[in-house]
């Protein structure tokens, strides 16, 4: 239902009349009242702002609608004004996501809605109930459906909760309300709305006066925390937790997916920039993850969205479109424009034969002998922890940069999508990195044998005798790592400070092959710092990826998070680093 201008001016004139009316006592509506001699209040709810009443036609009780009354009707005359204005550009039958104006009243400022049966969200998200993965997933995905037509009409809400969002009971259908607090993009910037409350459910930029899509997804980002954590507030997970909430959840969402705790923790980030940006944007992530969720055909790592002001090709290229390549093909059409000088490397060939240029060869770092307790009893894939026994061993002090590919693999050709030959080459597969190893063991004059760790190897040399979740404590930052976009791409090695082994780059920049074949948890894994090898392997095998990268959350850079690539797919965000046994 569109509202006229003319319809507009009418209830502008009757806030004219309802204001000069106004009076103290008029402040006092109760169960009984009738208005317009038409409506009776049936069941009240007093909010700050409003009441919000059920009410039916005297003359057919059959009939039930939802009214609402503004508490002062002289200072929220502009909030008034502006929610009719909004309303009427949502309102429309055929998408049906919010209750249909029925018509403002002719008394004291009430408008009238069409009254929904059914129950508000806040019945189906709460402590009793824990959603498995694929729950969450559908929820987000129908919060997503929900918001569209009312961001395509360049309105954000501003003000979903649990208790706004009402199930049809008839046809299960969602539907949207309490328009008070929504804006229009770059329209109604100018009211300047009254302070705002802060919420479970409002970011931390609650009172800009710039309304952005984002907080909206920030908020449903929470409904989904809740659902998958059976907390009844986010208040109370902070109150548990001493720690802000937003960081501590995931250790409540036990059985989730580990895609899913990745897309909700961006989708709550503090960071407006972080979060994404639009709902197109969420349901990509989204579809991402139901894909993982079933048996993998074609797997790739997730990868947020870039930051909003870097300036992409068009509208709906993002780097969470970049699909893996098998081989050395362009991830991205998107350019990086840091390339870096480029440094001449000796000839293999123009030398004599047992010449070796140390220069070109990554530096080993010696890791001594010792136990630990593997994975954590937070995540389904890190469970169960369990102590494993380390051999010496020794590993590369950064992951491999371009230069050290390019003069062991005896090629100018370059795989990496962010170039600069202190930058840790990326986008080659983990048989690739197996014949990197190959290759660099036949330079050693010494008999080393180069290879990729195993997960238990790499996981015990990032923790440097930890057992935080980073090995500079519980928590990273962007001076401490490249992640989470901070850079927008990956960045030098040895930039960031050194482990307490001497290791750099563990958590962020990039992604990095291990040895090992993926399993879901540690049931029967070895304990003597062996890889999990599969008997029979096929070119769609899935490896382990430790450390996360330049563009993922910080809970993908944990110590003990781990994901999986199939063995012969490439991504701009994974390298690798090697190791070597001592030898006895």
């Amino acid at each position: 239902m569109k509202i006229s201008r003319q319809s507009i001016k009418k209830i502008g004139d009757v806030l004219n009349k309802a204001t000069s009316k106004f009076r103290k006592d008029d402040s006092l509506i109760k169960i009984g009242d009738v208005f317009d001699n038409q409506y009776e209040v049936d069941g009240i709810e007093d909010h700050k702002l409003t009441w919000i009443c059920r009410v039916f036609d005297i003359k057919d009780p059959t009939k039930k609608y939802i009214a609402k009354r503004w508490k002062n009707l002289v200072e929220d005359r502009e909030l008034i004004e502006r929610e009719i204005r909004i309303i009427s550009l949502i309102a429309d039958p055929n998408t049906g996501v919010i209750p249909q104006l029925v018509r403002p009243s002719n008394q004291y400022g009430w408008i009238i809605y069409e009254y929904i049966d059914g129950k508000q969200l806040v019945e189906e998200v709460n402590a009793n109930v824990r959603y498995d993965s694929k729950k969450a997933i559908n929820l987000i995905i129908e919060l997503c459906d929900l918001l569209k037509p009312i961001h395509q009409r360049g309105i954000v809400h501003r003000r979903i909760d649990l208790k706004h969002i009402i199930r049809r009971t008839q046809d299960r259908k969602l539907f949207i309300v309490d328009f008070s607090e929504s804006q229009r993009i770059d329209i109604d910037t100018e009211i300047e709305p009254y302070e705002r409350i802060a919420t479970d459910f409002t970011p931390p930029q609650l009172n800009s006066t710039t309304p952005k899509f984002d907080e909206d997804i920030y908020s449903i980002g929470i409904i989904a925390l809740l659902s998958l954590t059976r907390f009844n507030s986010l208040s109370s997970l902070v109150n548990e937790e001493e720690v802000d909430g937003a960081l501590a959840w995931a250790k409540h969402a036990n059985e989730a997916d580990i895609g899913l705790i990745k897309v909700v923790s961006q989708m709550i980030d503090k960071s407006s920039r972080i979060r994404y940006q639009n709902i197109e944007e969420v349901l990509d992530a989204i579809n991402n993850i139901e894909i993982e969720l079933q048996p993998k055909s074609n797997p790739t790592i997730q990868i947020p969205t870039i930051e909003p002001d870097v300036k992409l090709p068009s509208n709906h290229l993002q780097l969470s479109t970049i699909q893996s390549s098998t081989k050395h093909s362009q991830l991205s059409t998107i350019q990086s424009q840091n390339i870096e000088p480029e440094i001449k490397l000796p000839s293999k060939h123009s030398q004599p034969s047992s010449y070796v240029s140390t220069k070109f060869l990554p530096t080993m770092v010696t890791i001594e002998s010792g136990s630990f307790m593997m994975g954590s009893a937070e995540k389904r894939s890190e469970r169960p922890a369990h102590q494993v026994s380390i051999a010496t061993f020794q590993m590369s002090a950064t992951p491999i940069t371009q230069a050290q590919w390019k003069y062991v693999m005896e090629s100018d050709l370059n795989p990496s999508h962010h170039q600069g030959d202190n930058y840790p080459v990326e986008s080659i597969t983990w048989l690739e990195a197996r014949e990197f190893c190959k290759k660099l063991s036949s330079l050693s004059q010494d008999g080393k044998v180069y290879r990729l760790p195993s997960e238990s190897e790499w996981e015990y040399a990032c923790k440097a005798n930890t057992n935080t979740m980073f090995y500079f404590g519980d928590d990273l930052d962007s001076l401490q790592a490249n992640f989470a976009n901070n850079e927008g791409t990956s960045t030098e090695v040895k930039r960031f400070k050194a482990n307490h082994f001497g290791l750099y780059d563990m958590h962020g920049n990039v992604w990095e092959w291990c040895e090992d074949s993926y399993v879901t948890g540690y049931k029967d894994a070895p304990i003597d710092g062996s890889a999990v090898t599969k008997t029979e392997e096929t070119n769609n095998d899935e490896k382990v990826v430790r450390g996360g990268a330049w563009n993922t959350n910080k809970f993908s850079c944990s110590s003990t998070s781990r994901y999986s690539i199939q063995k012969n797919e490439s991504n701009n965000n994974c390298g690798f680093r090697v190791v070597t046994d001592i030898q006895k």
